[in-house]
């Protein structure tokens, strides 16, 4: 079992909207894909990704939804307005 992070995309209610989880090995590569999923998600009512760790079997990526390391935020009433990112990785 190999560990990683993925991301977690959520719509206004909190439902989560991913049809699948990306294994990412480094924590840079997914808050970029993150971002671009939340860039990309506008038509798909996604407000809210987290960034979480995961563990990874070689074929299923299974987050680990307890332990969100960084949310990204869309302000859907502000039209044009920048993202708002919440980082909640410890320093160490």
């Amino acid at each position: 079992m190999a560990f990683g992070y993925t991301y977690i995309e959520r719509n206004i209610t909190g439902r989560i909207e991913n049809d699948s989880f990306t294994h990412f090995t480094s924590f840079d590569d997914c808050c970029t894909a993150a971002q671009k999923a939340l860039d990309s998600g506008s038509a798909a009512g996604i407000v809210k990704i987290q960034i979480v760790p995961c563990e990874y079997d070689g074929e299923e990526c299974l987050p680990v939804i307890m332990t969100v390391l960084k949310i990204i935020h869309r302000t859907p009433s502000v039209i044009n307005a920048p993202d708002h990112v919440e980082n909640r990785q410890s320093e160490g």
